[in-house]
């Protein structure tokens, strides 16, 4: 038996796709939906998985530095495509700094298409 949590967040963004041929390779803008998930097999003493506000709290100033930025300049992604793949694997490395039971990262750049980075077993 698995339970599984998820916290979601929204940041807007701009962003061009390095090595890309297509519409993409020019600045355009998203309005992404970030999905912070972890999952245990245990509840603690007050009968939950996790602290939703400890997720909120670490995702927070995360979701801040992203919002209202063009990805391309920040020097995390510097010489990069910020690619929704790139993002996942991004925001996954900084939370689970904070929340080491994150199993996922799951980021929607339109309302019908999402990319998830997920824990290796």
């Amino acid at each position: 038996m698995m339970f599984e949590a998820m916290i979601q967040a929204h940041f807007c963004a701009a962003r061009r796709l390095l090595n890309y041929t297509g519409p993409c390779a020019q600045l355009h803008g998203h309005n992404f939906k970030v999905q912070a998930f972890v999952q245990t097999e245990t509840l603690d003493a007050a009968g939950v998985c996790v602290d939703f506000e400890k997720i909120d709290g670490a995702l927070k100033p995360l979701i801040e530095r992203l919002d209202h930025s063009d990805l391309n300049a920040l020097p995390e992604f510097e010489g990069i495509s910020p690619s929704t793949e790139f993002l996942c694997r991004y925001l996954f490395d900084q939370l689970q700094k904070s929340v080491p039971e994150l199993s996922k990262i799951t980021i929607w750049d339109t309302p019908n298409s999402c990319v998830s980075f997920t824990k290796s077993a």
